[in-house]
């Protein structure tokens, strides 16, 4: 961009969103028309047979569980911290850290690509507790947990670093261990939520992320604008990520029962 203008850096964006299109139309196969093994059409048999939709008032019916309130709280607190880190991160290295845009685009992305093999590394560990004994909802759970409080910890870290290299290493391994809970936390809601509700739940729960994400950037840049600095900003974005913690240890205690579900939806107004 500061080579060639902002209007090319566009440009370049918009061309690459093609080729990656054209890459998705020509790699992509309808899965209905696939020929799997006995034991994979086994496996997505119950899925397949499940209910095709959901009514108004079965919708409604998931905000009377605790579990589906804790998802979405939780996926409010992980909205919080993951758009504070991807609105921000470049500002808070060039005002905090005084580091120069021209260095500031490369170190950004560092904590990004973290954030990526966090992912991979949060599914890899959920699913070897699952070969190992542990039980769908504990699997899920403990790397969540594990993955917030450590970015929790992290992001505090970042918030009084002393120098640009300290700061990109906090910022860095916190995204990693974020995106290790949120992997988790979107396996979750498919193992508390009955079959048919899964992609209502999910979707209940997305909404709420994004209203943390949409509070995020607005409240950081208050309280930079407000103060001149990040260190506020950041320490509240840690207190967040670690009540979205609180919330899946201490209130997701329950899933969201397919018979209960069914009584509150067929029951008269």
């Amino acid at each position: 961009m500061l080579a060639f203008d902002w209007r090319v850096m566009f440009i370049v964006m918009g061309l690459a969103g093609i080729v990656a299109a054209g890459f998705w139309f020509v790699i992509y196969r309808d899965p209905r028309a696939q020929v799997l093994q006995p034991q994979d059409e086994e496996y997505l048999r119950s899925n397949r047979e499940a209910k095709s939709s959901v009514s108004l008032r079965q919708w409604t019916s998931l905000f009377r569980f605790r579990a589906m309130w804790a998802l979405m709280l939780g996926a409010f607190c992980t909205g919080y911290i993951t758009w504070m880190y991807q609105t921000w991160l470049p500002a808070y290295l060039e005002m905090q850290q005084h580091i120069s845009i021209a260095k500031t685009g490369f170190l950004a992305s560092v904590p990004l690509i973290s954030a990526f093999f966090g992912a991979l590394a949060g599914g890899w560990l959920s699913d070897q507790l699952v070969k190992r004994g542990v039980d769908q909802i504990a699997s899920r759970r403990r790397p969540l947990i594990l993955g917030l409080v450590a970015s929790a910890a992290l992001t505090a870290l970042a918030a009084n670093a002393s120098s640009a290299g300290a700061a990109v290493t906090y910022i860095s391994l916190s995204m990693f261990f974020m995106q290790f809970g949120i992997t988790c936390k979107w396996i979750l809601v498919t193992v508390v939520t009955p079959q048919a509700y899964c992609a209502s739940a999910a979707s209940n729960q997305n909404f709420a992320g994004f209203l943390g994400g949409t509070l995020s950037p607005i409240l950081t840049g208050f309280i930079v604008d407000v103060t001149g600095s990040f260190v506020v900003a950041l320490s509240i974005g840690a207190v967040i990520t670690l009540i979205g913690a609180a919330i899946f240890q201490f209130m997701m205690t329950t899933v969201i029962d397919e018979g209960e579900l069914e009584k509150y939806a067929v029951a008269p107004a």
